[in-house]
């Protein structure tokens, strides 16, 4: 009954977690004296921690996440103070996140700091980690609390996931040279290998899109290309960190760009994060080196002049990112009228084409240059425009490019030029009146007179020579005007030259000027340098027809005789015209009419 009651007692006081339990026995003996007995006992507080651990995958694959999630419980009966759970992840993951409902998680020491946790009270923590290639993979969650634990053998679980290997393939691809050289060949490696926990489980392919301007050559065993696309298979089976290579040879030509980027994409092989993942991709970006001409040409001065020396300049320069490869040349068709003088080294000419060559190594950004002298002479004309182009040094693409050619003008060519106009005072002239003639010279070139200007000027016969201006003289009917050097552009110069017209001028007088000198080279033989001027001379014609009253006379009979005078000339008469008519002897003279008188057998009209 003692027992009985202390138990119960006991399992009171339990219940209420007294801080002690004290229990008094008495017991009265038969003199009815009491004796009295007390077991004091200090009661402790207990709380059962249990942790259980779950996986959400346990054969995961290497390279992918797993969920752990780590559950604590208070079985009670007091509550657990100072709860820690330890979770250190092995070497087998690494850490991503954490979430826990309570408290906190350090993923570098593996604590999670629950704190108290009541009687009948749960927490959990998820943790997200990624499997490794190599382990451990034993995750073990061990629970403790400053408060004791009648059971301690639920204080820790263990999960040990197995972790299933995967092919991981990994693709680099290198150019064989930092840079590229148009017409030199070079080559790609596509280099795959299994950065995996298992070999591949199906043939991997690699595709690369070789860059425009890059001729492929003979692909190796295993790749083909359609156009400029080129495949390549590995077989399935490649082992762990084993690595298969594939040589593509290309050759750059002109057409391809100044920098080439080139990808290529593996996929297949079992690896099924290809080709999205990052490493599934490879990109080389190389430049590609080549000459490249570009010819400038210049002319010494905006305008020429006739007769004056002048040069032009042709400039190559390699404006590429290579040396010339092999001799460049330019060739330069003279305009016609332009004398080529002596030619610097390395020109030659053939008729009006000069032909210059640039020896091969002609470095990056480096400029030769070439002076052509020539002269030009009046049959450039107005203006000259000329045009040179460069080809070869290795530049593929002069003389097409437009930098491959350069051109000049139209360079204005000066040249004092003459025109002569003559001109009469009247459109006719009249015998015994004075006229004159005009002779005018006018420079119609683009340059000033360089030397003296002769007109020379036959008058036609029958005309007199009056005093002649200054400037001018005459031998004879030929009359010589000159014109100071410097007549400028546009300027012109008059010369009077008076005549008379006699009776023994012509009917029409044809006058015909010349000019000549002057610095004009085409004078006298150009149209412009002579001047013509037809000029009727008018004047009286007296024409007389004497006719017999009858075809013949009768003795005694009265008879006449009519003379007749016409004006058939061009102007009307200018003085007194006389008839005189001696009439034969045997005939008797009548009353003359007026006008008309006789001396003897003499008449005179008037």
């Amino acid at each position: 009954m003692l027992v009985a009651g202390l138990m119960a007692a006991g399992n009171a006081a339990a219940q209420a977690f007294p801080a002690s339990l004290a229990n008094t026995v008495n017991v009265t003996a038969p003199d009815s004296s009491v004796v009295s007995a007390t077991d004091t006992d200090t009661l402790v507080d207990q709380a059962d921690l249990a942790v259980t651990k779950a996986v959400d995958n346990a054969a995961p694959l290497v390279g992918s996440n797993v969920t752990f999630t780590v559950t604590v419980s208070n079985n009670g009966p007091a509550p657990a103070l100072a709860v820690v759970v330890n979770d250190p992840l092995p070497a087998g993951y690494t850490f991503v996140s954490s979430t826990p409902s309570v408290g906190s998680y350090n993923s570098g020491t593996g604590a999670w700091t629950v704190g108290a946790l009541a009687n009948g009270a749960t927490a959990t923590l998820s943790i997200v980690a990624t499997v490794n290639a190599t382990g451990p993979y034993a995750n073990t969650a061990t629970g403790t609390s400053t408060t004791p634990d009648p059971v301690p053998g639920n204080n820790s679980e263990t999960r040990t996931p197995v972790p299933v290997a995967v092919p991981q393939l990994t693709l680099i691809k290198t150019a064989s040279a930092a840079s590229f050289v148009v017409g030199v060949p070079a080559s790609y490696t596509l280099s795959v290998q299994n950065t995996g926990t298992g070999a591949t489980t199906a043939a991997s392919t690699i595709t690369d899109t070789i860059p425009t301007g890059l001729t492929i050559g003979t692909l190796p065993a295993g790749c083909t290309a359609a156009g400029q696309v080129v495949t390549c298979t590995v077989a399935s089976g490649l082992a762990v960190s084993a690595t298969t290579s594939f040589i593509i040879p290309v050759t750059p030509t002109a057409s391809a760009a100044a920098s080439v980027s080139n990808t290529a994409t593996v996929s297949g092989g079992g690896d099924t994060t290809c080709p999205a993942a990052g490493r599934c991709t490879s990109t080389v970006a190389t430049p590609v080196n080549r000459p490249e001409l570009t010819i400038t040409k210049t002319a010494s001065a905006a305008s020429f002049v006739v007769g004056t020396p002048a040069t032009y300049t042709l400039s190559v320069q390699n404006t590429g990112t290579l040396a010339t490869t092999a001799v460049s040349t330019i060739t330069d068709t003279i305009p016609t009228g332009l004398t080529i003088g002596t030619l610097p080294a390395g020109c030659t000419a053939l008729g009006q084409t000069v032909t210059c060559t640039i020896a091969s190594g002609l470095a990056a950004g480096a400029t030769t240059s070439f002076i052509i002298p020539i002269t030009p002479t009046v049959a450039a004309g107005a203006s000259v425009t000329n045009t040179a182009t460069v080809s070869g040094g290795g530049d593929p693409t002069c003389p097409a490019a437009s930098r491959c050619s350069s051109s000049v003008g139209p360079t204005p060519v000066n040249a004092p030029q003459l025109t002569i106009t003559k001109t009469a005072s009247a459109a006719s002239f009249v015998v015994g009146t004075p006229a004159t003639y005009t002779l005018s010279v006018q420079n119609t070139g683009t340059l000033a007179t360089t030397a003296v200007s002769t007109i020379t000027d036959t008058i036609p016969a029958g005309l007199t020579i009056g005093t002649l201006p200054a400037g001018c003289t005459a031998v004879g009917q030929t009359v010589t005007c000159t014109i100071a050097s410097g007549l400028a552009a546009g300027a012109t110069t008059s010369f009077i030259i008076p005549v008379t017209p006699t009776a023994s001028a012509a009917a029409s007088v044809s006058n015909t000027a010349t000019v000549s000198g002057g610095g004009d080279t085409t004078c006298p033989a150009a149209g412009r340098c002579t001047s013509t001027v037809a000029t009727p001379v008018n004047r009286p014609e007296l024409t007389i027809t004497k006719t017999a009253s009858a075809a013949s006379f009768v003795v005694g009979t009265p008879a006449t005789y009519t003379l007749s005078v016409q004006n058939t000339g061009t102007l009307a008469t200018t003085a007194v015209s006389t008839i005189t008519d001696t009439i034969p002897t045997g005939l008797t003279i009548g009353t003359l009419p007026a006008g008309c008188t006789a001396v003897g057998q003499t008449v005179t009209c008037t």
